[in-house]
Parts: C-alpha cells; sequence; structure tokens
C-alpha cells in the first residue's frame, strides 16, 4: 500500500490558488519538484477548531462559555459552516439538558427576524467523567448558541469544531 501524500496548509492554499494560474503558463516547462502537486486533489472537507475550553454550569442557562446573556451567541461567523460538532465530558454525575439555538444576522451583526431559532435540544444522560458527542446537522446560521442546564452545578469541558466543505455538494 502506497504512503498518503502528507502536505501542510500552507502548501495547499498555494495549489489551490496557483491551479487557475497553472493553466494559463501551460508552454511554460516545469521543474520536477512541483511534479507531485499535479497528483494532489485537496480533501472534500474539514474539521476545524472553533471553541475549546470549560465552564461551571448551573440552572440558569448557561452557553458553553459561561455566558448566561441569551442575546450573545456561543459562536459567530459560522455560515460556511455545514455541520457543528460538540464533545465534551461533565464532571459531574447529574445530568445535562442543551438547547443549540441559530440565527441569521445582517451585515451590521444585527439579528434578522425573531431571534434565535430552536434546532435541537436534548439531554446528556452519561455517567461523571466520560466523553459525549453531539452532531449539529443544520447548518449555515450565522450565529450559535448553546445553552446548557444542570440542577445541581457541575463543570463540563466542551469542544466546538465546525465541518468546512471545500468542494460544493
Amino acid at each position: 500500500m502506497e504512503e498518503p501524500i502528507r502536505i501542510t496548509r500552507r502548501e495547499l492554499l498555494k495549489c489551490i490558488l496557483a491551479a487557475p494560474l497553472a493553466t494559463t503558463l501551460t508552454g511554460l516547462p516545469t521543474s520536477p519538484a512541483h511534479a507531485q502537486l499535479d497528483e494532489f486533489s485537496p480533501p472534500e472537507w474539514e474539521w476545524l477548531l472553533l471553541w475549546e475550553g470549560r465552564t461551571l454550569i448551573d440552572n440558569t442557562g448557561r452557553d458553553i462559555k459561561g455566558n448566561n446573556a441569551s442575546l450573545f451567541p456561543t459562536v459567530r461567523y459560522t455560515t460556511n459552516y455545514s455541520q457543528l460538532l460538540w464533545t465534551g465530558y461533565k464532571l459531574g454525575g447529574a445530568n445535562v439538558d442543551y438547547r443549540v439555538l441559530g440565527r441569521s444576522v445582517d451585515f451590521s451583526g444585527a439579528p434578522i427576524g425573531q431571534g434565535w431559532f430552536l434546532i435541537a435540544q436534548g439531554t446528556i444522560t452519561m455517567p461523571a467523567q466520560r466523553w459525549f458527542r453531539v452532531l449539529i446537522t443544520q447548518g449555515h446560521w450565522d450565529e450559535y448558541r448553546i445553552e446548557l442546564r444542570s440542577t445541581p452545578s457541575q463543570i463540563v469541558h466542551s469542544r466546538l469544531m465546525a465541518r468546512w466543505d471545500y468542494l460544493p455538494k
């Protein structure tokens, strides 16, 4: 089996930016060092880290960053992402109720329409110190808010990642 080609983000950016230029310069001789780039095809998608941290949650409806003001989003500028993946673990043994909210904003950042729309909700019933994962498949909102509630206070470690599609579907 052949070893996969490893390429850095900078090299990938060079491939993407140089591809239109290469079609106009087809008559010029190429060096053997760049022959391997012609065989490379970029990935169709990639997971990007949006936020990672921990917060103390209680029954007030805090987001994963610890903010309890419902006007503020957890993450913004997420229009280009098709999915979000929230992974983490909780230190306490109590259940955690979550709500995922999304909204669109105009160019000045003001919410469009009635504000937040409920995308998903549920309860995390894992025992203490176990990993959980929530996949948010309704993407392309401008801003998201992930609210958490727990009757006894507990610490939740979270990692929020977004799927960025390189190629249109």
